[in-house]
């Protein structure tokens, strides 16, 4: 039984995970705005697994010697007005050597005051791609991804055998747009919505042929 426990730690030890030899990583943070820019002034206030509070740790907003494990984090920004810090929480898992996290700031929480998101009935935009792709011997629909940037969320549209298409929901700031046939990537392009709820339109001008995708083996 001892010669058993004995093995047993001797193992873990070699792992790097006793107490000893406990395994540290680097922990950052970049607090972004819906654009995409970096906003200076935030720092770590909370960063804590159970009851231990390692918030100390943090040089602003990065450490090099957080133990592995599960963690809560808070982040503050400036604040704005008395009556408001803008603050930004979640959860984070530390097992690798470095774990990077960018979050987004959105204007609601930069500023503490809830806007109207709320669209007009007859909202759209309208974009079209030119030229269209032909089709050959793929038959599948042509569809658009809008991937946002910051923070991180999609729009999937389908596109008419014209190559026209209308979206529903308004992108803002930096996205990645991607047009897809099947699985095969026809076209990616960064795009800046700035319009905000404003009806607009846009033509999409794609190379005839794609580029080649980079193969990681």
């Amino acid at each position: 039984m001892i010669r058993s426990i004995f093995l047993i730690c001797s193992t873990i030890a070699a792992t790097g995970w006793c107490g000893a030899d406990e395994r540290t990583a680097i922990v950052s943070f970049l607090v972004v705005d819906e654009a995409g820019k970096t906003l200076d002034g935030w720092k770590v206030s909370s960063f804590k697994t159970g009851q231990t509070e390692l918030a100390a740790r943090f040089s602003g907003l990065t450490s090099k010697q957080i133990p592995t494990g599960f963690y809560e984090y808070v982040l503050s920004g400036i604040s704005v007005r008395p009556d408001w810090t803008p603050t930004i929480g979640g959860h984070v898992e530390v097992l690798q050597a470095e774990r990077f996290l960018v979050l987004t700031a959105t204007r609601d929480l930069l500023s503490g005051l809830s806007i109207d998101r709320t669209l007009p009935a007859s909202f759209v935009i309208r974009g079209k791609i030119e030229p269209m792709p032909l089709s050959g011997q793929n038959s599948e629909i042509v569809r658009i991804n809008i991937h946002h940037m910051n923070p991180w969320r999609d729009i999937n549209v389908r596109v008419d055998p014209s190559g026209d298409f209308r979206l529903f929901e308004p992108p803002t700031g930096l996205c990645l747009l991607t047009i897809f046939r099947g699985a095969e990537i026809l076209h990616v392009e960064p795009v800046i919505f700035a319009q905000d709820f404003r009806k607009t339109s846009f033509v999409l001008r794609i190379p005839e042929k794609p580029r080649p995708v980079l193969r990681i083996e």
